[in-house]
């Protein structure tokens, strides 16, 4: 923002339609177009997990999580947390933060070794009858094609 910045430049206002308190500043196109510039590299997601509590000798975990872009970071973390709460675990999201080169380096050796591991496909006869959608029951038409 410039120095010759006026009291009309930042505000709070209040959102009718999401119902937050939120500041408003107003910018230049460069600092709006810079702002908006590192939404589509990697971050990384940051959650405290504390495990069961059933298990002896137990300590909190700093867990990391990698997304592709900001918006699936954002995303990823709130369906994270969730999951992990509904397993029982005390969770909580404390960062979602640009990732370097070298976790984006790192996090694709991990999948790489990790991949072969990772179970098949389940065909969709065996979760629901034949032309049924398994997650809406909705009736898939004979002729599409994936």
């Amino acid at each position: 923002m410039s120095k010759k910045s006026t009291e009309a430049d930042a505000a709070y206002a209040f959102d009718t339609q999401a119902g937050p308190v939120y500041r408003s500043v107003k910018l230049t196109e460069e600092q709006a177009e810079a702002l908006a510039g590192g939404r589509e590299r990697p971050h990384v997601i940051d959650i405290l997990v504390w495990p069961y509590t059933e298990t002896a000798d137990q300590r909190p975990e700093l867990r990391a999580y990698y997304a592709l872009n900001l918006p699936q970071a954002v995303a990823r973390a709130v369906e994270i947390e969730i999951r992990l709460r509904e397993q029982g675990l005390k969770a909580l999201l404390v960062a979602v933060r640009p990732a370097d080169a070298g976790v984006t380096e790192l996090f694709f050796r991990a999948f790489e070794a990790l991949e072969p591991g990772m179970p098949d496909p389940v065909p969709e006869s065996l979760l629901a009858g034949p032309g049924m959608c398994a997650s809406t029951d909705t009736k898939v038409p004979v002729d599409v094609k994936d």
